[in-house]
């Protein structure tokens, strides 16, 4: 997984190389300062939560919306991924 940030928004997706070949999960989160929406409003302002489950081998990243209304906070999107490790065969 590859976790990024600066003049972002929050958003999941999946690069796959420029060959094709790989799949890297990213996770873009946005920046208080420089958000592409929450520089300029920021009860659009997100932050990621990250929590493993060791036993089921995931990693789910939840979107934790801030201030959108005063003193709350509200869950968005959100994405689950394998973490185990499968050997080569």
């Amino acid at each position: 997984a590859y976790f990024h940030g600066n003049s972002n928004w929050n958003e999941f997706y999946d690069w796959h190389g420029p060959d094709n070949d790989i799949t890297l999960h990213v996770f873009r989160l946005d920046s208080p300062m420089k958000g592409k929406e929450s520089s300029k409003d920021e009860r659009k302002l997100s932050f990621q939560v990250a929590t493993i489950d060791m036993v089921k081998g995931e990693l789910t990243v939840r979107e934790c919306l801030w201030n959108t209304a005063p003193n709350t906070l509200a869950w968005g999107a959100h994405k689950t991924i394998s973490i185990r490790v499968t050997p080569r065969t």
